[in-house]
């Protein structure tokens, strides 16, 4: 199904459809490798209307698929919301999407929550948010990113970053640096929302993170 479904949103001739809803349809390796050559040829680089929001959460891509799927990312030119969470992308996965948000100037929401990326993805992820100048909103949930090489590079992307408006790490076990991540985003300027739940901060944590912040409303974290 997943072939199918790629091969005519490659040969969609009319331009008509901007939002493509697949998931929860058992779109494993061949499916993602189809729609990810499918958004290299699906995009407005002629001037046309294309596909600009595509939901491809909980289908098996595997990382076959996942990498595929970042390939097309990175040529695409009118992609805006990518949904890809619960994908199992795993750290290639997630290196292969974050080197596709370095090259791509047009998807502003990407969903990759829950796919064990681990401090190699979340790693790769910060890089890419230093180099990327569009995304506005990255959700990273359940990702294992961890207190470590991951979250560090994250922080010093929100150093330097000035369009991300919304970031979600919730349970990525980085409560330990959470308040030095609280610090580079006291010093960004664009970030809006920064989600933080379930990673076991304490109370403490918690007040001294808000104090970073100057701002408790940009916080989301679980009491």
């Amino acid at each position: 199904a997943g072939v199918a479904i790629a091969q005519a949103l490659d040969k969609n001739n009319n331009n008509s459809l901007l939002h493509l809803d697949v998931r929860n349809n058992k779109i494993g390796v061949r499916g993602g490798m189809a729609m990810g050559k499918a958004l290299v040829s699906n995009n407005n680089s002629n001037n046309t209307t294309s596909l600009e929001h595509l939901v491809l959460s909980n289908n098996p891509l595997g990382v076959e698929g996942c990498v595929a799927v970042s390939n097309g990312v990175a040529k695409n030119t009118s992609l805006r919301v990518l949904h890809l969470s619960h994908v199992e992308a795993g750290p290639k996965g997630g290196i292969a999407m974050a080197q596709a948000l370095e090259k791509n100037d047009c998807l502003r929401e990407l969903y990759f929550d829950c796919n064990k990326i681990g401090p190699r993805g979340g790693a790769a992820m910060g890089r890419s948010l230093e180099r990327n100048g569009c995304l506005e909103s990255l959700y990273l949930f359940g990702n294992g990113v961890r207190s470590g090489v991951g979250s560090l590079f994250l922080c010093r992307a929100l150093r330097v970053n000035t369009t991300l408006k919304c970031l979600h790490l919730g349970q990525n076990e980085i409560g330990d640096v959470a308040d030095f991540m609280a610090k580079c985003v006291g010093q960004n300027i664009s970030l809006e929302r920064f989600v933080l739940k379930y990673n076991k901060m304490d109370c403490f944590e918690v007040y001294n993170v808000e104090k970073l912040l100057k701002s408790p409303d940009r916080l989301e974290q679980a009491k």
